[in-house]
C-alpha cells in the first residue's frame, strides 16, 4: 500500500488495521477523517472501533475494520 496513513497487514490475524488521521466532523452514522496524506473521506461508524477523540486539533490512530482497509487500498 502506498499511503503512509494506512497501517494494514493483509497477513495479520487482527480484524482491524490503523488509519492515521485527524477527526474533522461526524454525523450519527459516519465520521469525516483527514489522513496525514491530506486525503479526506467519510467512514461509517460501524467500521471504526470507538476509541477515538472528537478533537480536530490532533492526529490520532483510528482502528478500522480490515474489510474497509482492503477497499481503501485500491483507492489510495
Amino acid at each position: 500500500m502506498n499511503s503512509k496513513s494506512v497501517l494494514y497487514d493483509p497477513n495479520s490475524r487482527e480484524p482491524f488495521g490503523i488509519l492515521k488521521g485527524i477527526y474533522i466532523s461526524e454525523t450519527p452514522r459516519s465520521i469525516l477523517l483527514k489522513l496525514i496524506d491530506k486525503q479526506s473521506f467519510w467512514l461509517p461508524k460501524s467500521f471504526i472501533i470507538p476509541d477515538y477523540l472528537s478533537d480536530s486539533s490532533l492526529a490520532q490512530d483510528f482502528k478500522v475494520d480490515n474489510k474497509v482497509l482492503r477497499r481503501l487500498s485500491k483507492l489510495l
